[in-house]
């Protein structure tokens, strides 16, 4: 890395020299790799304690609603709704398996050529941003990271296989 654009890249991706020498290895560095779990670790935190917190507030209320009412109609609707919402978090937490199996295998792809930056909405929750390179497209990037790269400038993409996410990046030379 030598220039201002490769400082922005590295802040805003989050990596530095070593990262990227491992990478151009087609290695993830032993630090990309432990930030990886670390995401990973904290998603699955976050989404028992949400279980967790779900169960100890409806269980109550499916007990107090066949009380009141007499009736297991209210029991059954807020049941289902609380299946409903453990499959749900089921579901997230086991669409992070992809990154908690790059992390293990430390593989690193990389595509290379110009990059498209693009927008997309995500309703009430906001923007969500995208990057292609070629046939790979990065879903979900961080803005930080999204506001490093130059619309159709080429660079390298180093990113975990499984995962399609995004661990360094460098200008293509000559480009």
């Amino acid at each position: 890395m030598n220039g201002a654009h490769d400082n922005i890249l590295a802040s805003g991706i989050g990596f530095n020299e070593a990262d990227l020498a491992a990478n151009r290895e087609g290695r993830l560095s032993e630090k990309q790799a432990e930030r990886l779990l670390k995401a990973r670790r904290n998603t699955v935190q976050g989404m028992v304690g949400i279980m967790v917190l779900l169960t100890v507030i409806l269980l109550p209320l499916a007990v107090l609603g066949q009380a009141q009412t007499g009736s297991p109609q209210v029991s059954i609707v807020i049941g289902l709704v609380w299946l409903g919402l453990m499959g749900l978090f089921l579901a997230i937490i086991r669409s992070g398996q992809a990154v908690q199996a790059d992390a293990w295998r430390g593989q690193v792809e990389m595509v290379r050529g110009p990059v498209q930056c693009y927008t997309s909405s995500r309703g009430e929750s906001g923007t969500q941003y995208n990057l292609r390179v070629r046939d790979v497209t990065f879903h979900k990037v961080d803005r930080d990271a999204y506001i490093a790269f130059k619309h159709l400038d080429a660079y390298i993409i180093y990113y975990t296989p499984q995962s399609k996410q995004i661990v360094a990046a460098e200008p293509l030379a000559g480009a």
